[in-house]
């Protein structure tokens, strides 16, 4: 179940490019989730609440804007 959670989180983040913690909260997943793959280096920290895959190139204004969630 945790590794299905920490994938789906990770797979979140190349969706949305920028990871918020409320993204998760939406999609049901814990913080922890992304301190995993911060610690495996599969996410990388780029701001306060702020994660991305590393290879991802992102602006500074990416992931800033409205984001319609059900």
């Amino acid at each position: 179940m945790a590794q299905e959670s920490t994938r789906k989180a990770l797979v979140l983040a190349r969706k949305l490019g920028v990871l918020r913690p409320r993204d998760l909260r939406v999609a049901g997943l814990r913080r922890e989730y992304v301190q995993r793959l911060l610690a495996r280096g599969e996410l990388e920290r780029i701001g306060r609440g702020l994660y991305t895959v590393p290879a991802a190139k992102v602006s500074a204004h990416r992931g800033f804007e409205p984001r319609i969630t059900s």
